[in-house]
């Protein structure tokens, strides 16, 4: 199936990771391929047709957690974000693609013969970039900026409820065989880089993650640990949690460790994602400055 040549009259140009691509300026059939993707689709008040997201717990045949049921209805499911389904892509008969461009580079040639593709390296990209560069292929550059605005609006309120001290905090991942910590490129250490909530010294580096032992447990020392925990069961868990070393921890200590949920705080990549972090925050700061704890040793 080839795209139908569009009248120019009713589009508009794209420049994106791939290059410039025509797209029609009311798409009616949307497929998104990963979460930013879907999330900026959503946010604006378009829902695709078809969409390959992301699930960060690894239930395959799923939409990430955070969506709700209304969000995802009518949405038919294409595959994970790595394997979508061209056959069902081309079945659905859509208008414009957005896609990411980590995963489907490669695939792009056949995409942009089905319709209009348009990439942006999204896990590169802050969730802000992400929600324009989408957000102008679906030409809603109104909603989007509405959507910013309010999110600065709820930064400015939190930051107002943390006081003038601004705390380390430190996000883990404890899996089945190995504990993560998050650094800056990661989507969830540039929302706390929004508001205000800096890494320990240790974890202030340009890179996605690191992994942790038990000897190097101190590494994720900081004044509040949130803990993205994607198995409740974990042996590791339980092996870290008990160590001398993290009965350390200054967050331990001054009873500080905090459980969030992974699907978003880890898995969501746009817009919807990153409002129900900010939620979760305004909670732990509910009108409560940060006040500075002193370790019991």
């Amino acid at each position: 199936m080839l795209s139908a040549p569009l009248d120019e009259t009713q589009a508009h140009l794209i420049q994106h990771s791939q290059g410039k691509t025509l797209v029609p300026s009311h798409p009616q059939r949307v497929i998104t391929l990963g979460n930013a993707a879907l999330e900026t689709a959503l946010a604006v008040g378009m829902k695709p047709v078809g969409a390959a997201p992301w699930v960060a717990s690894g239930n395959v045949g799923n939409f990430p957690g955070f969506l709700s049921p209304q969000q995802i209805a009518g949405i038919e499911y294409l595959g994970d974000v790595n394997q979508p389904s061209l056959e069902k892509i081309i079945q659905l008969k859509p208008d414009l693609i957005l896609g990411n461009a980590g995963e489907h580079r490669a695939i792009y040639p056949i995409l942009s013969q089905i319709a209009p593709t348009v990439l942006y390296d999204a896990l590169a990209l802050r969730w802000q970039d992400n929600l324009r560069g989408y957000g102008m292929a679906l030409n809603q550059g109104d909603a989007v900026e509405r959507i910013i605005q309010d999110y600065d609006r709820a930064v400015a309120q939190l930051q107002a409820n943390m006081g003038e001290k601004s705390p380390q905090v430190t996000i883990a991942r404890f899996m089945p065989s190995q504990v993560r910590l998050y650094e800056n490129q990661s989507h969830i250490r540039q929302i706390m880089q929004d508001v205000g909530l800096k890494p320990p010294p240790m974890q202030d580096r340009d890179r996605l993650k690191e992994q942790i032992s038990l000897e190097t447990i101190p590494r994720a020392d900081a004044d509040i640990i949130f803990i993205a925990r994607s198995d409740p069961r974990s042996r590791l868990y339980r092996q870290f949690t008990q160590n001398p070393l993290w009965q350390q921890l200054k967050a331990v200590q001054c009873d500080r460790v905090y459980f969030v949920d992974f699907e978003y705080w880890i898995g969501g990549e746009g817009a919807i994602a990153a409002n129900l972090v900010l939620d979760d925050l305004l909670r732990l700061f509910d009108n409560n400055s940060f006040t500075t704890c002193h370790n019991k040793n």
